[in-house]
């Protein structure tokens, strides 16, 4: 059985993670029906991590993998998830996600991390249960961490209106793509739609980016998507 180390949530969250890759991760191992279980990562993921973040596996033996893309590729090997696409479609798939992890999901980490507006939110939720002159070390130094990688990415070096116009844009575009779709490439799941949705249930749920929420939230197709897959592969999260 494989071992999945990654961030902790609460069970009454909307969504198994708040960070779209551990979703990724974790919506694939159920939609391959790949036999996991999974490790909450307490300590520093730069210290405990192979890459210095979080997801990664463990395997029985002791060997582990890390990068969500090459835990899936490598998965992939048996589970060919993706054998119904044709190079096109591909092609495609990779430029979606591509596009929702590499820049969406950035205007995400900004909204939670680094507008001083929601902060206090995203401090109270993901460092919750933690003492007060704790939380403020341990939050303060996350944050200066990302605010150190939005730099580095570029995301930070622009204005608040400007990041949530891109966020907009983006949302548009992936929306004008699926749209009346059940999924994005054709009419199975694949490894790019499992992508997706781990960003967009991010955007559309997540209470920690109510600006992105709002946006996100005015296409019913995105809306849908995310309610489908979530329903269908993480049950657990609709029961009261």
């Amino acid at each position: 059985m494989i071992t999945l180390v990654q961030f902790g949530i609460s069970k009454k969250a909307p969504i198994a993670n708040f960070s779209p890759f551990c979703l990724k991760l974790e919506t694939y191992l159920r939609v391959t029906k790949t036999p996991y279980q999974v490790e909450v990562c307490k300590g520093d993921p730069k210290k405990e991590a192979p890459k210095g973040k979080l997801p990664f596996i463990r395997f029985n033996n002791g060997e582990t993998l890390a990068d969500s893309d090459l835990i899936i590729r490598n998965l992939e090997k048996e589970n060919n998830l993706d054998g119904h696409l044709d190079e096109k479609e591909r092609a495609l798939g990779l430029a979606l996600q591509r596009l929702s992890e590499d820049h969406l999901m950035w205007t995400v980490l900004y909204q939670r991390w680094l507008d001083k507006e929601d902060w206090p939110m995203t401090r109270k939720i993901f460092f919750r249960g933690i003492p007060d002159l704790l939380m403020k070390v341990i939050s303060t130094v996350i944050q200066k961490r990302t605010f150190k990688s939005a730099w580095a990415h570029g995301i930070a070096r622009y204005d608040e209106k400007d990041i949530y116009e891109f966020a907009r844009i983006d949302l548009e575009a992936i929306s004008e793509l699926l749209g009346d779709k059940e999924f994005f490439l054709d009419d199975q799941i694949s490894t790019y739609d499992i992508a997706l949705f781990a960003v967009l249930a991010n955007c559309v749920l997540a209470p920690v980016n109510p600006k992105i929420q709002r946006l996100a939230t005015q296409h019913k197709n995105l809306v849908d998507f995310v309610d489908r897959i979530n329903r269908k592969y993480f049950p657990e999260r609709y029961k009261s």
